[in-house]
């Protein structure tokens, strides 16, 4: 009998990206988790490509015929899975599970990101100039370059992701021509792919209408000027799997996948998962094949941190997946303020707006704190006018979106929110959309202010649209989005760290060129670089000399003085 894996229609998605604009993260509890209806992957008996494999495929069909039972045949594996994705009625699900001729069945599973609900696309913003990772400082990876030469020279990293602007100076401005950084690649959605309709896939896999993927591939391969990927002389292998909109699901990433093996990559980055996931699942379970075919598959721990233990992601579940988490180091780059009375100016890190696409730029503003009529700042109820100002409330109490709604109809430009915990906060997320720029500040932060503005009433703002570094308080510790494990099966996962917060790289050109996103997907992107280093220098597959070196080379941190963060939250460290 087959084995219908149906719980995991009720805990996982596929396709989420772990990082986004700036300080964003969003919790894939939160996110639009469904099951495609009537959508499945059959596993047939026998090794894929094999006379029994090609035999369980013929049987499994005969099968589905000679019960009388409708189905179509979306796309058929036979490289790295025996199996087929099939759209047939859930009412015939019973039936199915009573077939020896699938060894498994899984369901067919989508997801999508919380996006505010206007259409903010046709907002460009100016261009960012190449700047040096700072991040590089800190991992060793500048030690490489400069004292071993290594750069990841044509080392093949497959990116499954939502594609790349490969016009940006950083990857060459050139696909699959001579000489370019981009030999290899391809579009398995289209622009128009919404996660549950019918891709439209050709070979040219440029995004220029979501961020991800391009920043992903700046952090593991980009060069151009002072910017320099972990591996700035890999050689790139695209392939899109989701669409505009970030969708994907079961069937794209396997196809991906199997591609990304037949083009020859060494290392494929997986910057996206399952909340929750199982290593049984269809996309982990193709993982633990590619590593029995020797390649290297590095992929998130997720953005669950908030939700506690066991929280990992598929495929990071994967026994022999690289399993990722996300560190905070010394310095950052951020968007930033400058608060000014008299003569005193006071600078402080923020995030981006709530919208990547709609930056927030004030030049001299009035600053007030937003307090209502009972002197409290939350902004939940009307506050005092605000016309023309920036006003700071404070986090807690009602919905972001309310807080917004209560300084725009005081008049207010624009609202910076500070946490009410301590560390950052992230990204203003909406729950609806309001027509206010906003942004966040840390707690700290967010009280130095309170003290000027309570000091004086002639306060002014001025919020530039650029980026500077900032010393990081919380350095060398987890990022508080970064999931923990173990996995459920009760293996130590994630395997390590790698920089995830505030990363500066590369966007699509119509996007600035470049931009801050923060997630597991960047501390991923980090790693898949220093694996192609490691196969430049010579480590092999067959007697583990890369894992280990990753592994027994990664600095643990402490949480006290004498005791050490847990492994299920950190693995072997940054």
């Amino acid at each position: 009998m087959a084995r219908i894996l149906l719980w995991a229609a009720a805990l996982g998605n596929v396709g989420l990206l772990f990082g986004l604009a700036q300080g964003q993260v969003y919790d894939t509890v939160n996110s639009d988790i469904n099951t495609i209806p009537n959508s499945y992957i059959a596993q047939f008996p026998g090794a894929p490509g094999s006379t029994e494999g090609n035999q369980g495929a013929t049987k499994f069909h005969a099968k589905l015929k000679s019960a009388g039972i409708p189905y179509t045949v979306a796309y058929n594996y036979s490289t790295l899975l025996n199996g087929a994705s099939i759209q047939v009625d859930d009412a015939y699900l019973d039936v199915l599970s009573s077939f020896t001729e699938a060894s498994t069945v899984w369901p067919m599973r989508l997801s999508s990101l919380t996006e505010p609900t206007a259409d903010l696309s046709a907002q460009a913003m100016a261009g960012y100039p190449a700047r040096r990772m700072v991040s590089h400082d800190y991992t060793g990876v500048t030690r490489a370059w400069a004292e071993k030469g290594l750069t990841g020279n044509n080392v093949k990293i497959g990116i499954l992701d939502t594609g790349i602007d490969w016009a940006h100076p950083a990857f060459g401005s050139c696909y699959k021509t001579t000489g370019c950084r981009i030999q290899y690649g391809y579009d398995f959605v289209g622009d128009n792919f919404t996660g549950s309709n019918t891709p439209q896939p050709d070979d040219d896999p440029r995004d220029l209408c979501a961020a991800h993927g391009t920043h992903v591939a700046g952090i593991l391969g980009g060069n151009d000027g002072e910017f320099r990927g972990v591996a700035p002389k890999s050689i790139l292998g695209i392939y899109r799997i989701m669409g505009c909109n970030g969708r994907s699901n079961t069937a794209l990433i396997i196809q991906g996948l199997e591609k990304a093996f037949l083009d020859g990559m060494q290392v494929i980055n997986l910057s996206l998962g399952n909340p929750s996931g199982w290593n049984q699942w269809a996309e982990a379970s193709v993982v633990q094949t590619l590593f029995d075919n020797q390649r290297y598959v590095v992929a998130g721990a997720g953005n669950d941190g908030a939700e506690g233990i066991w929280a990992l992601s598929s495929p990071g579940v994967a026994p022999r997946a690289i399993t990722v988490g996300a560190a905070e180091v010394p310095k950052m780059y951020s968007f930033y303020l400058n608060s000014t009375v008299s003569d005193s100016t006071i600078t402080v890190a923020r995030s981006a707006s709530q919208s990547f696409l709609r930056p927030v730029e004030v030049a001299g503003a009035t600053f007030q704190r937003g307090l209502n009529a009972a002197g409290d700042d939350l902004a939940c109820s009307a506050i005092n006018s605000a016309t023309g100002a920036v006003v700071l409330v404070k986090r807690g109490g009602c919905t972001l979106s309310d807080k917004a709604k209560n300084a725009l109809a005081a008049g207010a430009v624009a609202m910076a929110v500070y946490n009410d915990v301590a560390g950052e906060m992230g990204l203003v997320n909406y729950t609806e959309y309001v027509a206010l720029p906003s942004f966040s500040l840390s707690r700290a932060d967010g009280a130095k202010l309170v003290t000027q503005l309570n000091a004086s009433s002639s306060v002014k703002i001025t919020i530039p649209n650029e980026v500077q570094v900032f010393d990081v308080s919380n350095a060398y510790t987890v990022s508080w989005y970064s999931s923990w494990g173990p996995a459920p099966e009760g293996s130590l996962k994630p395997d390590l760290l790698a920089p995830g917060t505030n990363i500066y790289s590369t966007v699509p050109l119509n996007q600035g060129s470049y931009g801050l996103q923060s997630g597991t997907s960047m501390s991923t992107a980090y790693i898949s670089g220093v694996v192609a280093i490691l196969i430049e220098a010579g480590k092999k597959f067959d007697d583990y000399w890369l894992m280990s070196s990753l592994i027994h080379t990664a600095t643990p941190f402490l949480n006290r003085p004498t005791r050490y963060t847990s492994v299920a939250s950190q693995g072997c460290g940054l």
